[in-house]
């Protein structure tokens, strides 16, 4: 694929740690580290792996805003837009521009304790509260855009994007969404499930408070630490 790219007179950058074990030609630009400013002056993104390394990738594609291409080396690979058995065509596609760039929505997340602010984040799949004491529920106050939903106990909730509804949502029995689809799942883990769907507008506001001994997780693999108390505001963003 990099030897394909370089013959069309399109240069390649790669990450210097993982290219040595690769045998890349001498004309690939390696650099250090991977930041988004690693990023600067390229085009495309194209990421080969599994959902993780996707994952991985998304974290400088966004934070550059530079499109990302997701070819699967993996067994799963719900985020890629190609296969192993592509590349000569990811080559063709990527050399005379023939791809679309789709926006994909994803979640913000802002952690207060006691009116203060102790974390935020985002994710592209799900953001995720789950409990730390296997013998204790947790206890649960749903609310979106102000106006309260529910409450309920459960092993954990999971507010997932419809990007994210293939992995930790479908898991806790939710159900697959297509992407364009403008809303976010909300599932909650236990052994009778509940599920919503929830259309959003530009104003969406997910409130969840939580009482007892929690901790958080978002679909990067990311882990916040453990609270007794607090409300996630997730709110969307394409």
């Amino acid at each position: 694929m990099v030897k394909g790219l370089l013959r069309s007179g399109i240069g390649v950058r790669a990450l210097e740690a993982e290219a040595r074990d690769l045998p890349l030609p001498d004309e690939v630009d390696l650099v250090k580290e991977a930041t988004p400013q690693s990023l600067d002056g390229c085009e495309l993104l194209i990421v080969l792996g599994g959902d993780g390394t996707l994952l991985r990738g998304a974290e400088f594609g966004r934070a550059s805003g530079v499109p990302m291409l997701g070819v699967n080396l993996g067994r799963v690979g719900f985020l890629a837009e190609a296969e192993r058995d592509d590349l000569d065509k990811v080559v063709d596609r990527v050399v005379s521009k023939a791809y679309e760039v789709e926006e994909r929505m994803t979640v913000d997340v802002v952690v207060h304790r006691n009116g203060d602010i102790v974390h935020t984040d985002w994710a592209l799949n799900e953001a995720a509260v789950q409990k730390v004491s296997a013998e204790r529920m947790l206890e649960v106050v749903l609310e979106i855009d102000g106006r309260p939903v529910t409450g309920f106990g459960c092993d954990g909730i999971v507010c997932a994007t419809p990007t994210g509804s293939t992995a930790y949502a479908f898991s806790a029995g939710g159900p697959v969404v297509w992407p364009e689809v403008e809303a976010l799942l909300i599932n909650t883990v236990q052994e009778f499930d509940h599920h919503w769907i929830v259309p959003i507008d530009d104003c969406f506001r997910m409130v969840a408070t939580v009482r007892r001994e929690w901790r958080g997780l978002s679909g990067g693999g990311r882990v916040w630490p453990a609270v007794q108390e607090f409300f996630a505001e997730l709110t969307e963003r394409s």
